[in-house]
């Protein structure tokens, strides 16, 4: 017998968040910017810098970590002193925000954090993050960083290649371009996770990177290397011809794997391919849920309202939930009226797997808010998917009759305190209750949660969210971990 909502723990993400995920860590390395920071909150920046100095090093790291995200002169050298604390929950994280200061000294202190090169602590581990996040003002750095990991060393160094690759976010230079390289060619580095990361860089800055390359990357390399590579063709003007092409259509028409098959789709879109309409429509009706998706934003853009007509359709008979649950979410037009009713009747089901439920509440909560968005409220409440729970808060706030009160988003019994994620949650989303409440918390209101807790939820809403990446080195995952249980 079906449980009743309120009482449902919607469990695991199912296999289309998966491959989506998958698909956008290629994209980037470390996760999607967050959101940014609202600026009306004046008093935020004072009480985080209270933090700084707190006893808990542990609140001293994470005050550091959302400091530096606009820090002064004077913030920033206190990130720099904190970058010497005794107290490693306090240093590390420190050294993890100098990446975001963006200045000679920060850049200073980062590269005495990495020592030699050939350390691989968890100092190194923090400073590389740091100086990925540095981008090119960490240029020189960070070539040196991968020239200590060649012939033959990789392993003993790849946690700390991993992270500056994981914070390497934009484009870091040439000379740190030509190491990326020199990093991807060396015979000794096989390490399919690091050469995927690599891979994902080198596609789109590395312009003398030919199709030999690429295509041996496609056909030869691991599942995460060819994913690097197909996201890249997807999402960058790079021309795509011979017999690279032909591996790409070949992928699009024949490949098993959700991602690549997604990947290869997109890329035939940018290039315009004549084949593409075709091979998006079968992947919408026959294809895992991240190519059946981007099947139909490759439709959309082609065919527009006849594919808008046929994809609805679809999904009134839908009969495999991750496909349907796919759809829903990229489906970006406003639902018909019988499409609305299918979307209450499966959000409302508690038999059905959470993302369906999740996909179905915020596509009706965006078309119709007085009847979407309590419905979105009640699964955001029960909800433990990290993935879930940003879709839901937004759509939560769509209730015409106004945003619901922070706590009443929580789960029966639960506070702020021990809510880090559904805090975070609405953060990012704009609930400006969640945040007036988060000052009054980091400021030092007992009554709403502990310092602890609103600093890691601002944090992961507005700096760095916890690392989803399968390659993140522990070091990084005990750092930037978002705890509910919080002291």
């Amino acid at each position: 017998m079906p449980r009743e909502l309120a009482n449902e723990r919607l469990g695991a993400t199912t296999a289309a968040a998966a491959a989506l995920a998958l698909v956008a860590a290629c994209a980037s390395a470390q996760d999607a910017p967050p959101a940014q920071p609202p600026a009306a909150a004046p008093s935020l920046g004072a009480a985080v810098a209270a933090r700084l100095d707190d006893a808990d090093p542990v609140v001293r790291g994470e005050a550091a970590l959302l400091a530096a995200l606009d820090a002064t002169p004077a913030v920033e050298a206190k990130l720099l002193a904190l970058a010497k604390d005794e107290q490693p929950a306090a240093r590390l994280r420190a050294c993890i925000a100098l990446g975001h200061c963006h200045r000679d000294a920060a850049l200073d202190a980062l590269i005495i954090g990495l020592g030699d090169g050939a350390r691989g602590d968890d100092d190194a581990v923090a400073a590389a993050f740091g100086l990925g996040l540095a981008g090119d003002l960490g240029e020189a750095a960070i070539a040196r960083v991968l020239v200590a990991a060649e012939h033959g060393n990789w392993k003993r160094r790849r946690d700390v290649v991993l992270a500056l690759l994981l914070g390497l976010q934009r484009d870091a230079g040439p000379t740190a371009t030509t190491a990326l390289r020199r990093a991807f060619d060396d015979d000794s580095n096989r390490d399919p996770e690091v050469r995927a990361l690599l891979l994902a860089r080198l596609v789109v800055h590395d312009h003398d990177l030919d199709d030999k390359a690429l295509l041996r990357a496609i056909e030869r390399g691991a599942p995460g290397e060819r994913l690097a590579t197909l996201h890249g063709l997807a999402t960058n003007a790079r021309a795509v011809g011979g017999k690279l092409l032909a591996e790409v259509l070949r992928l699009a028409e024949h490949t098993l794997e959700d991602a690549a098959h997604a990947a290869a789709l997109a890329t035939l879109a940018r290039l315009s391919h004549p084949q593409a309409p075709a091979l998006a429509a079968k992947a919408l009706r026959t294809g895992g849920p991240a190519a059946a998706s981007e099947g139909l934003r490759v439709l959309r853009r082609l065919d527009g309202a006849e594919a808008l007509r046929a994809v609805t359709a679809q999904l009134l008979s839908e009969r495999n939930p991750a496909r349907a649950a796919a759809l829903l979410a990229a489906y970006e037009a406003p639902p018909p009226p019988a499409l609305r009713d299918r979307c209450a009747e499966l959000a409302a089901d508690a038999a059905n797997p959470p993302a369906l439920r999740a996909a179905a509440a915020v596509l009706l909560a965006r078309a119709e808010p007085a009847r979407g968005a309590p419905l979105a409220l009640a699964l955001f409440r029960c909800t433990d998917a990290t993935d879930a729970l940003a879709s839901l808060a937004k759509a939560l706030l769509r209730d015409p009759a106004g945003a619901p009160p922070a706590r009443a988003t929580l789960p029966e019994g639960v506070d702020l305190g021990h809510a880090t994620t559904r805090w975070s949650a609405l953060l990012a989303a704009g609930h400006a209750e969640a945040l007036e409440l988060a000052v009054k918390a980091v400021a030092g209101d007992a009554t709403v949660a502990p310092p602890l807790a609103a600093l890691r939820a601002l944090r992961a809403a507005f700096v760095l969210p916890a690392p989803a990446h399968s390659a993140t080195p522990a070091t990084l995952q005990r750092l930037l971990a978002v705890v509910d249980d919080e002291r």
